[in-house]
């Protein structure tokens, strides 16, 4: 009889988990949104959006940031 066993290095598994836990993201219901071009939001986009939203839930924090242009797909 044969038997495969295999060991675990505790520490690299707890590196993993810790990464995948930071990778995905807040434990709240976050959304990011950005335009592909990195262009911003007009105004009446951003209001139609958070109407939008504020139908699945109470909006708590708005927070507006520029980010890079997304690469091409």
């Amino acid at each position: 009889m044969d038997i495969e066993t295999l060991e675990i290095d505790e520490e690299n598994r707890e590196e993993v988990y810790a990464g995948v836990i930071d990778n995905q993201g807040p434990p709240d219901g976050t959304v990011i949104l950005a335009l592909a071009d990195g262009d911003d939001f007009e105004d009446e986009i951003i209001n139609k959006i958070l109407e939008t939203l504020s139908e699945l839930g109470e909006i708590i924090l708005v927070r507006y940031e520029i980010f890079a242009p997304l690469p091409p797909p």
